[in-house]
């Protein structure tokens, strides 16, 4: 798995974390309620990331089924920072976040981030300031 992954934030994030009446976001808003949702993950602490999103709370499954969870302490229930951590995946960084559109209550942000080990270097490099081979 590449160690960027491009992703729409939107359907995630924005339109569940702000909590605020329906107002229309502003791009500084949005791109704020982004940045919350990574530093809350990098906490590892699931009641603050479970707190980033808004409720009912839906997760797609493998089986297109979807698990929908009714409050903040059902998913944090569910989260297992353990299982991301073998992995080698010790935090995330937010490389962009751009507003494609904001409307009331909610924005859709296009957003980079990047996986991060312990040591700041991400899958895909030998290691911390190392590139990867080039084969000619």
């Amino acid at each position: 798995m590449p160690a960027r992954l491009p992703f729409l934030l939107c359907l995630l994030l924005l339109p569940v974390a702000w909590n605020g009446p329906a107002t229309a976001l502003t791009e500084d808003e949005a791109r704020q309620a982004v940045r919350r949702f990574i530093e809350a993950w990098n906490t590892r602490e699931p009641a603050a990331f479970a707190a980033t999103l808004q409720y009912p709370h839906v997760r797609p499954t493998a089986d297109f089924g979807g698990r929908v969870f009714a409050d903040a302490a059902a998913y944090a229930a569910t989260i297992d920072f353990g299982q991301v951590l073998v992995t080698g995946w010790d935090r995330s960084r937010l490389d962009s976040a751009i507003v494609v559109q904001a409307g009331e209550g909610q924005a859709h942000v296009a957003g980079r981030y990047t996986r991060l080990r312990a040591d700041g270097s991400h899958p895909g490099e030998a290691g911390r300031g190392l590139g990867r081979p080039v084969r000619g």
